[in-house]
């Protein structure tokens, strides 16, 4: 295929025979091959238009001919492969089978093929193939380049082979000898492709993995760039086809246009509100040309508020100065902000870079943050249901406003699909599947990521083993999506150390806070909360028994000693385990019973339902019970975010970053005084963090511990860590090493790229228990367990009714049994009851990793009904206490969702 005569002979092709490419059955309506072809076409470059991907897509090929003689010629044609694929993805469709069999076109009998099947993709894919091979090996390249192009042409084709399947992969050995020849004259005779019977034989030949290597080493390209060019066609591909298809089969009468791009409009009404919402930072932007940074020693909540504003200030000018930068450190100490200054951090891009940013992200380990930031961003950039939205586990269908008149539903389906809001929070889990998986569903949503700025809090919460990897991906997609990448903790590694030598070339990252420790040591931060390693040795050891009730006098202690100076206490201590936070919590209930010092004893962990979790926490926030004395029992679920502040605190010793977070909960605004953290060490770490490189550089000397976590040195443990990891990546012959990893992508090894690199690692069994308790509608006045859509939508199922004040889990699944077993109900309707149902099922569950053998046993006996994915409670009041959880079950609950 030389020219556009070439293109427009296909095109002419199609419209001259009526091959049909889908069939509405509701309306009983074919469309056309021809025009189902043109659609996605034009949404194919629809969505490169309004992503602003041609430059990107440009730099790609660049990055791969870079070391070509003939570059520009090389670039044109690999451009040429990328761009036609929509032409060719469903030309396989003309394969009469397919036409007779899949369409009902009675018009193809007479030429029935006996070997080839009904199938299209493979078809298409190999059509595309050779409608290019003329002019790659016409082209005036030398014989290795020749090679790569074709390469590159055969790699491209596996997004047409794989736009119907759940994966992308690739495979040499795809196309089958024995339909070849029949398919080759088909080709010859029907679209008039000159085709090359030599090319079936010598594929395998030329792909052979040690030829490719050999050539890839003498003419050296990034592989990185063709992987990321190859799903980035993959994405953009069957985006363009699920359009086009959804357009056909509900009558759109234009094309849908609201991608979810940062408009002008959007982007000036974050500009303009960041400055006005919030009194702090409009008292810091009318100042700031004058603004000094001033660092009072005193503790007061009025001082520990001017260096936020220093914070802040540093964050602004910082951006200021390296507005064309793209990788950025956020360190501020637990109770500087974070949220806010990552708002002020992308209004500086959006209003001074205005014209490349086009979308934002925030990125996650837990659901809590992701709901709490989400309110913080709605309220603080007054931003709507159109401009916004959670993804999550717990969010259930998420409506835009006000849609246009062709099929607000439909639209509201495709919105979800492809995320099309300006401005998404997702968890950690699912952006790094974005960026590496070969998973169609998360493919879907890697064209949107470009010219984004993508915010990742937390991230000590990602696993040291999988650093080095979380950076590669990092500084390889800020390269060539053009995104600004703003990384965010109180305490963080600096996971640029462990780029490898070279690909440390180009930009490094800025610290935006660029002298952290005039923050991290000043009394408003450091003293905030005195860390005590008293009951290390005050509590030893003993029968277990003992051990729990020694502590629990001295929680008992302290918190009268508190109580005596400031009238009441809020005391918290959490566990590493659920087993052990049961037990202590027993044994405060029954001291309590004889003393009545608590007024208030929670027991807060993964295995409380969501609802309860939202309820404790607002009674602690809650004025009512502000003068009240409270105990809270917890897990790390704790950590996870939860927006609280304690007086005292208690923790089983585990990591210094899990410490850290619990010492957050405490005094968060240095308004109070004599405020400690004890710490104490019970169970047994190395069960949950055994394999974390962290807790075996800690677990070596208690010295070595109190130091970084005292000091606040974490950078100390981090380059530690790092080190280790910098050796391990520099041998050579290391399986499971970043080389090794590299070497996946190379070799465009999709599946191992995906499994090879888990954000979450779990060796447990897995489960997610629905139990069927009832749970309240509402909390208090501000605070509902369900939204207005949900409310509205079990209303018109007859699951509740105006008066209800609880919903009942037994009637909720059964409500989604049967939405799931309703076959003939009309698809879209059916997807958005689903949908809805996931956030409200949400309210009833508990995902956990189940070590007990008891519960294993309850299994095996019937007690649970395994049903659509869920392990159901039968009786649930028999094992289950809404207010405190499983009533004899042993659970680990480190990794709930």
């Amino acid at each position: 295929m030389n020219s556009k005569m070439e293109l427009e002979k296909i095109k002419q092709f199609l419209k001259k025979n009526q091959y049909y490419a889908h069939i509405n059955e509701d309306e009983n309506k074919k469309e056309l091959l021809i025009e189902h072809t043109e659609l996605v076409m034009k949404y194919f470059n629809k969505l490169i238009e309004k992503n602003n991907l041609k430059i990107i897509i440009e730099n790609l090929i660049k990055n791969i001919v870079f070391n070509y003689e003939n570059k520009k010629e090389a670039e044109k044609l690999i451009k040429k492969y990328f761009n036609l694929i929509p032409l060719f993805h469903d030309i396989g469709k003309i394969n009469p089978n397919f036409q007779i069999e899949k369409m009902g076109n009675d018009k193809f009998k007479k030429e029935k093929l006996s070997n080839i099947g009904s199938s299209h993709s493979k078809i298409g894919a190999y059509i595309y193939i050779q409608a290019f091979l003329k002019e790659t090996n016409e082209k005036h390249f030398l014989s290795d380049e020749k090679v790569i192009n074709l390469f590159i042409l055969f790699a491209l084709s596996f997004s047409i082979l794989n736009h119907h399947s759940p994966t992308l992969n690739y495979n040499n050995e795809y196309f089958e000898d024995n339909f070849i020849e029949e398919l080759l004259k088909f080709i010859n005779k029907e679209l008039l492709i000159e085709t090359d019977f030599e090319f079936q034989k010598n594929i395998k030949k030329q792909f052979n993995t040690k030829i490719l290597r050999d050539i890839f080493d003498k003419i050296k390209f990034d592989y990185f760039a063709l992987f990321a060019l190859l799903k980035l066609n993959y994405s953009l591909l069957t985006a363009a086809d699920y359009y086009a298809t959804t357009h056909f089969m509900n009558n759109w009468e234009k094309m849908y246009g609201d991608f979810g791009i940062l408009t002008d409009k959007i982007k000036d009404k974050i500009v303009e509100n960041v400055k006005t919402t919030k009194k702090y930072n409009k008292e810091l932007y009318n100042k700031i040309d004058n603004y000094k940074l001033e660092f009072p020693d005193e503790k007061s909540n009025i001082n520990l508020n001017k260096l936020r504003q220093n914070l802040a200030y540093e964050v602004i000018s910082g951006i200021r100065k390296n507005i064309d930068k793209k990788l950025f450190y956020i360190e501020a100490p637990t109770g500087g902000g974070k949220t806010n200054l990552s708002i002020l951090a992308l209004t500086e891009f959006i209003k001074n870079n205005k014209k490349d940013i086009t979308k934002v992200f925030y990125v996650f380990p837990f659901t809590t943050l992701i709901t709490q930031t989400f309110n913080v961003l709605k309220e603080t950039l007054e931003l709507n249901n159109n401009e916004i939205v959670q993804i999550h586990s717990k969010t259930g269908f998420f409506q835009k406003e006000d849609e246009n008149k062709y099929g607000k539903d439909r639209l509201n389906i495709v919105d979800y699909l492809f995320v099309n809001y300006p401005v998404v929070l997702l968890s950690h889990v699912k952006f790094f599947n974005i960026l590496k998986s070969n998973n169609k569903s998360n493919n879907y949503l890697l064209y949107r990521l470009a010219n984004s700025i993508v915010i990742i809090d937390e991230l000590q919460s990602y696993p040291p083993e999988e650093w080095d990897k979380i950076i590669y991906f990092i500084k390889k997609y800020s390269n060539y999506f053009n995104i600004k990448f703003i990384l965010m903790s109180a305490t963080l590694p600096k996971i640029g150390k462990l780029l490898l030598e070279d690909e440390k070339k180009g930009e490094d990252f800025v610290y935006l806070i660029s002298e952290k420790e005039k923050y991290f040591n000043n009394p408003n931060f450091k003293k905030r909360v005195e860390i005590s390693f008293s009951l290390l040795e005050k509590i030893k050891k003993d029968k277990e028994e003992n051990f729990l009730r020694n502590l629990y006098k001295e929680v008992l202690i302290e918190s009268k000693k508190y109580k005596k100076r400031n009238d009441y206490v809020h005391t918290i201590i959490e566990f590493i385990i659920k087993k052990t936070a049961d037990e202590f919590y027993q044994i405060a209930i029954q001291r309590n019973d004889e003393e009545r010092f608590f007024d208030e004893i929670f027991i807060l962990s993964g295995l409380i339902l969501e609802p309860r979790r939202k309820e404790i926490i607002s009674k602690i926030k809650n004025n009512n019970y502000k003068k009240k004395n409270i105990l809270l029992i917890t897990t790390q679920i704790v950590e996870a975010g939860m927006d609280i502040d304690m007086d005292l605190g208690f923790k089983d010793i585990s990591i210094v970053d899990s410490d850290e977070q619990l010492a957050g909960r405490i005094n968060r605004n240095v308004n109070k005084s004599n405020n400690k953290l004890f710490l104490f060490n019970y169970d047994d770490s190395s069960k949950i963090y055994g394999n974390d490189n962290r807790f075996k550089k800690l677990n070596k000397s208690i010295e070595y511990y109190k130091d970084i976590l005292q000091k606040k040195s974490f950078d100390r443990l981090y380059d530690d860590v790092m080190q280790e990891k910098r050796i391990h990546n520099n041998q050579l012959d290391f399986r499971d090493n970043l080389p090794a990893y590299i070497n996946f992508i190379k070799k465009l090894n999709f599946e191992k790229i995906d499994k090879n690199f888990q954000i979450i690692k779990n060796d447990f069994i897995d489960i997610t228990v629905f139990i069927p308790v009832k749970v309240p509608i509402v909390i208090d006045e501000k605070i509902k367990n369900f939204t207005n859509e949900e409310i509205k939508f079990l209303k018109s199922k007859k699951i509740i009714n105006n008066n209800d004040v609880y919903v009942d889990g037994e009637k909720i699944f059964d409500l989604y049994c049967s939405i799931i077993e309703n076959k003939n109900k009309n698809f879209i309707n059916n997807k958005i009851e689903l949908i809805i149902m996931q956030g409200i099922m949400s309210k009833f569950i508990i995902s956990a990793n189940l070590y007990s053998e008891k519960f294993q046993n309850i299994i095996k006996s019937g007690n649970i009904e395994n049903k659509y994915g869920f392990y159901k409670i039968i009786n649930a009041d028999d094992v289950y206490d809404y207010n405190t959880g499983f009533k004899k079950l042993e659970f680990s609950d480190i990794f709930i969702w």
